[in-house]
Formats: structure tokens, C-alpha cells, sequence
């Protein structure tokens, strides 16, 4: 069966097995980045046991770390890149006091 885009008009109709399929290569993707580029984040998927690819699942993301305010305030952009290029960057307003800035990262 092939790949199937989710951002394809009809994908919420797309079976539950494709769909998670899918979520579960994505999410293995981006592990593999973050482990490769070895960030802050690469070191936090070491610390809970990631060492690669195959010890994660769609199961188990409740125990994969996350991004905080605060790690964007204290590791942007390059503590938190992902080994590709930067295609743009976002901002908050600050209107909480500090803005906060997040590079998009793109081939």
C-alpha cells in the first residue's frame, strides 16, 4: 500500500490503519531527526531511552519529551534544530511580556 498525504482534502476519510501508519513514519522521522542533529531535544529522547528509531511508537508519546516556552527562550534557534535548513521563523507579540520566536525548519 502506498503513502498516503494527509493533507489531502478526503483524508478524514482515509482508514484508521492507513492513517496511524502514517502518524507512526512521521513520528519516527522526526525522532531520527532529532537524535541525528543532537540538540537539546536529541538529549532529552537519549535520557528516556530513545536511542533510535524503533523505540518509539504511537503508544508510547506520553513519554517523549517536549518543547516549553522556556526551551524556545533559552536553546533558539540552533539548540533546537533538526538538521534542516530554516525556512522561516515566527513570532509572538511578546504580549505576555517576552516574545517568543520559532524557526520552521524545511528542506
Amino acid at each position: 500500500m502506498g503513502a498516503v498525504a494527509l493533507v489531502e482534502p478526503d483524508a478524514g476519510g482515509v482508514r484508521p490503519e492507513v492513517r496511524r501508519g502514517v502518524q507512526e513514519r512521521r513520528l519516527r522521522g522526526l525522532v531520527g531527526r532529532l537524535l541525528g542533529a543532537g540538540g537539546v531535544q536529541g538529549e532529552r529522547l537519549r535520557d528516556v531511552g530513545v536511542g533510535g528509531v524503533g523505540d518509539v511508537s504511537l503508544e508510547e508519546l506520553w513519554r517523549l519529551p517536549f518543547v516549553t516556552k522556556q526551551d524556545l527562550w533559552d536553546h533558539y534557534p540552533e539548540g533546537l534544530r533538526t538538521g534542516e535548513p530554516i525556512v522561516c521563523i515566527h513570532g509572538s507579540s511578546g504580549t505576555g511580556g517576552r516574545p517568543t520566536l520559532v524557526a520552521v525548519y524545511g528542506a
